[in-house]
């Protein structure tokens, strides 16, 4: 990799040098991209002229610029940010843009050419617009993320609107007063929700075949032995059953013990996690559906898999007890899709570890405790004084990272910084030192 760095010219002999790079995507043509090189086979690209904005990606992949170690060969991602000489720069004159916020001089949302582009950077062969509006839509097979990109005919991209069928879409115009629901942020200071895609930066290895680890040789029925036995009559097929929605999967759930001794069928494993299972499945439930299908246990992504933490784990040690929490998941409940619980953000950090690198991503908001956990990030400060009332500890400190500058609105002022200060007091005397009491002009 060190060869093709140095005929690109981005490294000499300095040691550790820092290169822009630019994770693309997945299944990508890697012969049709042009202005990188792709780093091993992996989605990263090395940027030829050491600089990464979405005018040099030029909509041939997504948009994700970071600096690349060239001793250590590991990636440190802009956070929204463009990269100029392997530095991460708050610099959009780079894409001829003047900031992160899409207004009507700084149309940040429109393509080069007249047509949608999606998430992944599919465009449909730029056809025109008018072909296919739905080409980016989530529900397509394959999916291309939802919109990313509008034609230039019509250069606006507004907010989720929701349309007569009840589906959510982010809607293009040619008049930006037209947005009513507001318009949407840049692509580069956009954090997605669950309503868009969200790639991984490095995609995850497979998960390992289960190794089942010992199981009891003798169990326990959950309901009266004598009961059991009678439910064999009523349903003979009854110990074939686990996991299925019906009478006779019931009784097979509850009457393992029984099952053990007359049909040979194996006792659940015994889970040793500090947690149990749940909140929405029980260690029974979770029994009697691995019987019916082992693959709860390896698929990550399923909803059985995060239901079923600590039986799965008694499956196969290779599935981690979710860690102890200093902090808690799920700040803000009130948020749609928000107040993700443990299990939950624990399940997508296996499959996503890099949720927690970027600190305006919408995981990384809603799962503190989960990245505080497991890579040291911070918990959410502790308050002396309330945040509000418009704002929440959970905004307050995501629009933190967003505006370093959020707190100073004396100092550096800016449109909507007495807003903010106004309203995160707390976390503006948390972080910055501000006093709770302090005059905000216009405020109380």
């Amino acid at each position: 990799m060190k060869t093709s760095l140095a005929l690109l010219g981005l490294i000499g002999s300095a040691s550790g040098a820092q290169v822009c790079a630019n994770w693309y995507g997945n299944n990508l043509d890697w012969t049709t991209i042009t202005g990188t090189t792709r780093h091993g086979n992996t989605p990263w690209g090395i940027m030829a002229d050491n600089e990464c904005s979405v005018a040099k990606i030029n909509g041939q992949g997504a948009y994700y610029c970071a600096t690349m170690d060239t001793d250590t060969l590991s990636f440190s991602t802009c956070n929204g940010q463009n990269c100029k000489d392997g530095h991460c720069v708050n610099d959009y004159s780079l894409d001829n843009n003047d900031s992160p916020i899409q207004s009507e001089t700084n149309k940040c949302r429109m393509n080069t050419g007249n047509c949608l582009q999606c998430q992944d950077g599919y465009d449909g062969g730029c056809a025109g617009w008018w072909t296919d509006w739905n080409m980016c839509s989530t529900a397509n097979s394959p999916s291309h993320g939802g919109r990313r990109l509008c034609p230039t005919d019509m250069p606006y991209m507004c907010n989720l609107r929701t349309d007569e069928n009840g589906h959510t879409y982010y809607p293009c115009v040619a008049d930006a007063s037209s947005c009513h629901e507001g318009l949407r942020n840049c692509p580069d200071s956009d954090v997605d929700g669950p309503n868009e895609a969200t790639p991984a930066p490095t995609p995850m290895p497979d998960t390992p075949a289960p190794t089942p680890g010992p199981i009891p040789t003798s169990c326990a029925d959950a309901k009266p032995t004598t009961k059991c036995t009678q439910m064999l009559t009523v349903h003979p097929q009854m110990c074939s059953s686990c996991g299925q929605p019906t009478q006779a999967g019931y009784w097979c759930k509850m009457c393992r013990g029984t099952c053990n001794l007359v049909a040979q069928l194996p006792c659940p494993h015994v889970p040793t996690c500090w947690h149990g299972d749940g909140p929405e499945k029980d260690t029974l439930s979770c029994a009697a559906n691995y019987i019916r299908d082992p693959t709860i246990c390896s698929n990550r992504a399923s909803y059985w898999f995060r239901n079923c933490r600590a039986y799965c784990n008694a499956v196969d040690v290779a599935n981690p007890c979710m860690p102890v929490l200093s902090c808690q998941d799920g700040q803000t409940p009130q948020v749609p899709g928000g107040g993700k619980l443990q299990h939950q953000c624990d399940a997508h950090y296996l499959r996503n570890p890099t949720m927690c690198n970027d600190r305006m991503n919408w995981w990384y908001r809603e799962c503190r405790g989960t990245c505080n956990a497991h890579q040291h990030t911070p918990c959410p400060a502790q308050l002396s004084c309330a945040d509000g009332p418009g704002k929440n500890q959970h905004q307050c400190e995501a629009q933190l990272v967003k505006d370093p500058d959020m707190c100073e609105f004396d100092t550096k002022p800016a449109w909507g910084r007495d807003y903010w200060s106004h309203h995160c007091r707390g976390t503006c005397n948390a972080h910055r030192g501000h006093s709770c009491t302090r005059s905000i002009p216009g405020k109380r």
